[in-house]
């Protein structure tokens, strides 16, 4: 509004009026709290449930992971011991023909056999050892039939040298 244009009765009581009016205390104390304080403590709870929810979810992930983790381990223990266990089965087979042929030889002639056939089952340990770690690996497998195949021969001709057959 235009001082012209303000009524006379307005003019003389702004006229009055002081140009300043000091508080009965100093409010800057209050005003500074409101201004930082208030937000400060606003700002350190979202803080706050910011982090809790961040861990929560967190947790969350790595929990689910962890049980995904678990179930692969779990599947992967199956194929591999499906994997394996024909080699095994061969194994055991050989193992008991092997003892039922040693029984038929001569001790010098079960000693040069057993020594042909220790070689064959510390060789067979160690490709079973390789393919639990990677049974994917298609040169250990080979390796692992012809480890076997050597049994095999083996137990083929110590029935021929005892002239006996399994």
């Amino acid at each position: 509004m235009n001082d012209s244009l303000k009524p006379d009765w307005l003019r003389r009581h702004l006229d009055d009026l002081p140009e300043e009016i000091d508080p009965p205390r100093d409010l800057w104390p209050g005003v500074a709290q409101r201004l930082t304080g208030g937000s400060r403590l606003r700002r350190e709870k979202f803080a706050m449930a910011a982090v809790l929810v961040i861990s929560a979810g967190f947790s969350l992930f790595g929990w689910q992971a962890y049980r995904n983790a678990e179930s692969e381990r779990a599947a992967t223990a199956v194929m591999i011991a499906g994997l394996l266990a024909p080699y095994e089965q061969a194994g055991a087979e050989a193992a008991a023909r092997w003892q039922a042929l040693a029984a038929r030889l001569d001790p010098q002639t079960r000693s040069l056999f057993s020594a042909e056939r220790d070689k064959l089952d510390a060789a067979r340990a160690l490709l079973l050892d390789a393919l639990h770690n990677d049974p994917a690996d298609p040169a250990l497998h080979q390796l692992m039939q012809q480890v076997m195949g050597q049994e095999t021969d083996l137990i083929k001709s110590g029935t021929k040298v005892a002239g006996y057959t399994l």
